[in-house]
């Protein structure tokens, strides 16, 4: 997963492809070094939905599961994404495409979740 997604965002900013040794610590430190905040850098890149899915995963909870809307002008539709993982519903901003809303719920839960985790181990 994250090859691929290390790939596709060296492509899209027009940076020179990685060396393989490790994607993990890659993109650790392309997200280290770049200008553009982590949070945005991932939010292009669309891993909150991965990072989301590993999440379930490693917690053994139920997979990600999205409901999406359409709403609008059929020629500039605006699309709302519902994530539900655990019982919980986190509902993203709208997006200009189904993937962008996705990642805007996934986004949402993924930073819920893990804030509520560590808030919880606390204690």
């Amino acid at each position: 997963m994250y090859k691929s997604k290390l790939q596709e965002l060296c492509q899209q900013r027009q940076w020179e492809l990685p060396r393989y040794s490790s994607m993990k610590v890659a993109l650790v430190i392309i997200l280290a070094s770049n200008p553009l905040s982590p949070q945005r850098l991932l939010a292009e890149s669309g891993m909150y939905k991965n990072l989301l899915q590993e999440l379930t995963q490693r917690e053994e909870w139920s997979l990600p599961d999205y409901k999406t809307t359409q709403c609008g002008e059929p020629h500039r539709p605006t699309f709302f994404s519902t994530v539900q993982v655990e019982g919980r519903l986190f509902h993203g901003k709208g997006g200009k495409s189904k993937k962008e809303a996705e990642i805007n719920a996934a986004k949402l839960a993924y930073t819920n979740l893990t804030q509520h985790k560590s808030f919880s181990s606390l204690f």
